[in-house]
């Protein structure tokens, strides 16, 4: 799909540039977002990270078949977002989805104080963590 000569590359730099955000914009809009499963939010094992199966490090204790991540929706992550009293009735699916990240991460932090943490950092939580 590259629609530029090879020797014009110099000259158009900012055309090729453009051209590639475009594409990997595309890109990324057709990949799902995947977010936390509400479901494993009561779980001891939230975001302690994954087995390389994909499941929960805590899969096998817990005897849990729930994946850690799911694809988002508003209809999953509804009970989750009004058990913390977030109302998202007049908000739109994207600012559902970015808020409940938020909430995600406020719940983490919360959970590392009742246990006694230190205070947690909102890096990305790799399989293995």
């Amino acid at each position: 799909m590259y629609p530029f000569f090879l020797l014009d590359f110099e000259v158009i730099e900012p055309a090729v540039a453009s051209w590639c955000i475009t594409h990997a914009s595309k890109l990324m809009q057709s990949l799902p977002d995947q977010v936390d499963n509400p479901a494993c939010t009561k779980c001891r094992y939230f975001r302690k990270g994954w087995a390389p199966g994909g499941l929960c490090i805590g899969a096998d204790a817990t005897q849990c078949n729930s994946y850690p991540r799911i694809i988002f929706s508003v209809d999953s992550v509804r009970p989750f977002m009004m058990a913390r009293g977030v109302d998202i009735s007049k908000l739109s699916a994207d600012e559902i989805h970015l808020l409940y990240i938020k909430e995600c991460d406020n719940y983490e932090k919360e959970l590392a104080k009742e246990r006694g943490q230190a205070d947690l950092d909102s890096a990305p939580h790799e399989p293995g963590d």
